[in-house]
């Protein structure tokens, strides 16, 4: 079961941290999509939960739940690589994880 402060690997292979549930795309988002299996969701958009996500890279990323696999609980050294990575509003969210 993936949580808040889960380190997971979306979809595309990114490694990231949730950080809380996002809000369903548009059609046209997941349209637009390489992954097919974005695009089947887009039939069922309301049935699927989405989370956001603080790539350890930096960035966003919104993924469906059911298309990422947890790895673990997000330990120190993840936190602090995201942190360094990330802009302000990313900051201010791993601010609550940490």
């Amino acid at each position: 079961m993936i949580k808040i402060g889960d380190l997971v690997v979306d979809n595309y292979g990114r490694k990231g941290i949730v950080v809380g549930q996002a809000e369903y795309p548009s059609q046209n988002w997941l349209a637009q999509q390489e992954d097919m299996r974005m695009r089947e969701l887009s039939k069922n958009v309301y049935k699927e939960q989405w989370l956001d996500i603080l790539p350890l890279d930096g960035g966003g990323i919104v993924a469906p739940k059911s298309l990422c696999k947890r790895v673990r609980k997000a330990n120190k050294k993840d936190l602090e690589t995201t942190y360094e990575n990330a802009n302000y509003f990313g900051k201010r969210l791993l601010d609550l994880l940490m």
